[in-house]
């Protein structure tokens, strides 16, 4: 993975593996890392790019990459984001994949047997023979990969994406270059890209503060060139094994050929499994590491991808996270196939609008009241009664009691004192009788 400084960039292959890089070179005079890649006809390919260092402000990082002298994309990118472009935008609602193909050729002799098919072909291509022999500057980038690190000042206002027409370069056969594949767009399909946010670049994409250069070639280009290794020869294994154990056990029992002998099977390799098993322990250990990595912060994410890369073992972030990344939305945002819509409010404004109804307001209990007590006066109050007010009943019955016995003593007073006067005797008489 070429990096420079804080800077790093990488292509991947259509199953989010990087691919190999070979032959990398730095010149930090001029802020250049160059590298070779192998390249696969009809082959996906997307690019990641990252920068370690933040800026200040409204400054940040921006990609700038250029495909065979085409610039197909900016994209932002920072600590913790990793710029990724694997579509071009074809059109508003249109996008293509980024493929490696062949070159198309022109100048070779055209057979004859459908000449009268073909005639219209080749008269387009020897009308633009001259055009398909490009200047120098569109042949020394052809076959490369660059992508431009400089500043962008983001002004807050969005604006449209950049629009890659898709046009097959025609190269002609005197310029062909060995091996060399070309990248291609691949056929549009529904696509929605965000709009992009306009603003002023701080740095020249001419003069970047950094460039990483990607050449592209086919494997067995770069290995007859003695750029890339070539695969080492797997030495054929002896009929006869060399262990005499393996030798006993072949003599004393199994299968046995036609001509009577004991058929040697190649010896298993213990050495093998035990590689595969560390494989799979490594897998499990950079899966759970992962998942740490996740949950605790982007800070050991960071350490995590930056021990692992180190280590030569790939990029397991990406390789993790592959079933989030992948994906195509065939209908847009503003027309979805259904959407649902909250409207969040207080409860009270909800009970107010009368739009949530109102909780139910419980009577108090009455009391059912005995026989004996009269009922209430005008004005006095209705409702619950104070504890001390259960007494007042039996007190209300003593006072009526203690009334008309007063009541009754007057009366009988009245009564006496209207006795005519010439009867003093039964005034004493009564007086009298009044004493024990």
């Amino acid at each position: 993975m070429p990096r420079f400084k804080d800077f790093e960039a990488y292509i991947t292959d259509e199953n989010w593996n990087p691919l190999e890089e070979f032959l990398i070179e730095e010149f930090e005079d001029e802020k250049l890392v160059t590298c070779y890649v192998p390249s696969v006809s009809n082959q996906v390919h997307s690019f990641r790019s990252r920068c370690h260092t933040r800026l200040e402000g409204s400054l940040n990082w921006t990609s700038v990459i250029h495909v065979d002298g085409t610039k197909v994309a900016s994209k932002n990118c920072g600590p913790y984001d990793i710029a990724k472009l694997s579509t071009v935008v074809a059109s508003e609602n249109l996008g293509r994949y980024l493929t490696f193909a062949d070159l198309k050729l022109t100048g070779a002799s055209v057979p004859r047997q459908r000449k009268e098919s073909l005639s219209s072909d080749i008269e387009k291509y020897e009308d633009n023979d001259e055009e398909a022999r490009g200047t120098a500057n569109d042949l020394e980038s052809l076959g490369t990969i660059t992508v431009s690190f400089v500043r962008f000042r983001a002004s807050g206002k969005l604006g449209p994406n950049i629009h890659v027409e898709a046009k097959d370069q025609v190269l002609h056969e005197r310029n062909k270059k060995a091996g060399c594949h070309r990248v291609s767009f691949g056929d549009p399909f529904p696509h929605f890209e965000k709009a992009a946010r306009i603003g002023d670049f701080l740095d020249k994409v001419a003069s970047p503060q950094l460039k990483i250069v990607f050449r592209y070639r086919s494997i067995d280009i770069l290995q007859a060139q003695e750029i890339a290794p070539r695969p080492e020869p797997i030495p054929e294994e002896d009929a006869n094994p060399a262990d005499p154990s393996d030798r006993e056990e072949g003599s004393s029992g199994g299968k046995r050929n036609a001509d009577g002998d004991p058929s040697h099977s190649k010896p298993r390799s213990k050495k093998k499994r035990r590689v595969k098993l560390e494989d799979e322990e490594v897998a499990n250990m950079r899966v759970r590491d992962f998942r740490r990595a996740i949950t605790s912060g982007p800070s050991d994410v960071t350490t995590f991808r930056e021990t692992f890369t180190s280590r030569s073992l790939g990029d397991p972030i990406s390789k993790v996270a592959k079933p989030v990344v992948m994906g195509t939305y065939l209908d847009l945002y503003s027309r979805p196939q259904f959407t649902f819509l909250f409207h969040y409010r207080s409860v009270d404004v909800l009970q107010a609008k009368e739009i949530a109804p109102r909780p139910k307001v419980v009577p108090p209990r009455k009391k059912s009241k005995p026989d004996d007590q009269s009922t209430p006066a005008e004005g006095s109050s209705q409702g619950k009664r104070p504890a001390d007010e259960v007494t007042k009943p039996a007190r209300k019955k003593q006072c009526v009691k203690k009334e008309d016995t007063d009541m009754l003593s007057q009366r009988e007073e009245v009564a006496i004192m209207r006795v005519p006067s010439p009867l003093p005797d039964v005034m004493s008489d009564l007086s009298d009788t009044s004493k024990p």
